[in-house]
């Protein structure tokens, strides 16, 4: 049976970060008035360069398979008891992708205020992201907050460019084999082999 993938994978997770971050770490225009933080997807095979202050980057620095997660067993995706049949398919194959959110400014006091907000926003070491799969399918996918907050602060052109840093752990899955039917017992009839 055909199936379509519901994998999560590095686009899933750029988009539902981006849309994540925007809610959470706002700077003021001119008038006062709240404006999300643009968000960069930095990429290892262009230039990095930074048209815009203040924002923040993501960057994928490496991925893994997280053989922790993995779970060998078939899984059952749905029963027909009239034909006697289920639909299994071979469990998910579970990755980690490990991301660098970067912090850029040309004030101290924009930098404070970007990761004060972003800090606040999630009290614990981990949090859902809501995200989507490749299939359309509302999900949520566990980032775990690696190190704490660093500096790295340059010169660019005489003047200081203010630079922070958090790496996050994101659990994402590869599900692309399709279903496979297979028989289902649906009635047990016990024989009682004892003669009188």
């Amino acid at each position: 049976m055909p199936k379509h993938s519901e994998s999560v994978w590095f686009e899933q997770v750029d988009t539902a970060f981006i849309k994540f971050i925007q809610k959470r770490v706002f700077t003021e225009d001119a008038h006062g008035i709240k404006v999300p933080v643009p968000v960069i997807i930095r990429k290892p095979d262009e230039d990095f360069k930074i048209e815009v202050y203040p924002c923040i980057s993501l960057y994928n620095l490496y991925s893994f398979r997280d053989n922790v997660r993995y779970c060998p067993e078939t899984v059952i995706v749905s029963r027909d008891v009239e034909s006697k049949t289920l639909e299994v398919e071979p469990s998910a194959i579970p990755y980690s992708l490990v991301y660098q959110l970067d912090f850029w400014s040309k004030s101290q006091t924009e930098m404070n205020s970007m990761t004060r907000q972003w800090l606040a926003s999630l009290p614990d070491r981990n949090f859902n992201l809501p995200l989507v799969d490749m299939s359309g399918k509302a999900r949520s996918s566990n980032v775990l907050l690696k190190d704490d907050l660093k500096k790295s602060d340059l010169l660019e052109k005489n003047a200081r460019l203010f630079h922070s840093m958090l790496t996050y752990h994101v659990w994402v899955e590869l599900d692309e084999i399709p279903s496979t039917p297979k028989p289902m017992v649906v009635e047990i009839i016990a024989e009682n082999s004892k003669q009188n």
